[in-house]
């Protein structure tokens, strides 16, 4: 299994920044939460709902078994069970 570092934390605090930066440092691949979540229509009109955050993980897990690096991930990840489950 390829390894994940997930930089968690609340909005604004700088996780894309640091994320970012860590991936350059580490020469390894950078995901957004957000741009995984937006980019496959998984928020809803009033939030994103807990099996949306679960369906990102199979995403995170589909592009990180397909590709031999290490990857970055940057997110608010607001349930333990979502953490957990990745």
């Amino acid at each position: 299994m390829n390894k994940l570092i997930v930089i968690r934390g609340p909005l604004g605090v700088g996780k894309t920044t640091i994320s970012k930066i860590v991936a350059q440092k580490l020469h390894a691949e950078y995901l957004s939460l957000d741009e995984i979540i937006d980019s496959n229509n998984l928020a809803g009109d009033e939030g994103i709902p807990f099996e949306s955050f679960l369906k990102a993980n199979e995403i995170i897990f589909d592009i990180a078994s397909k590709n031999s690096n290490c990857f970055v991930i940057d997110g608010c990840f607001y349930y333990q069970e979502q953490i957990d489950d990745l």
